[in-house]
């Protein structure tokens, strides 16, 4: 990350919280971790970089809309209750609190992180009858 970003005093943060950070400057990068409502970080202005996994918008997703179904008209409720607290969010950023310094750049800057790999070890598969626990997400 240093190398990339031309910096090698760079402090990183996997901050929950969209509201405030230990410290603000330009060798501060934070990977937002807390933001499936799509919610831009209050800090995000005051840091060098903010990184994301997942949209900077609420996402609806529904592609199709030609059968209108009961669960289309659930999660386009959904979507437009996520968009109250993301258009809060990009509000917010105009305001911030007194004690902070001075902006690092004029306009937050939010960068979409890839997901990566889920499995990097090959681990060689047990029959169901073998396994002693069970999970399943």
């Amino acid at each position: 990350m240093e190398e990339h970003l031309g910096r090698e005093d760079i402090r990183r943060y996997l901050p929950w919280n969209s509201d405030f950070l230990p410290e603000y400057g330009p060798h501060v990068v934070a990977i937002f971790i807390g933001e499936e409502w799509g919610m831009i970080p209050r800090y995000a202005r005051y840091v060098r970089l903010v990184g994301r996994v997942m949209s900077q918008y609420p996402f609806l997703g529904v592609r199709n809309w030609f059968l209108i179904t009961r669960l289309k008209i659930l999660l386009a409720v959904k979507s437009l209750r996520s968009w109250t607290p993301h258009l809060r969010s990009r509000m917010r950023i105009l305001f911030p609190a007194r004690s902070w310094p001075a902006p690092v750049h004029a306009r937050a800057r939010i960068v979409r992180l890839p997901w990566g790999w889920a499995s990097l070890m090959d681990v060689p598969m047990k029959p169901m009858r073998e396994h002693k626990r069970n999970y399943f997400f």
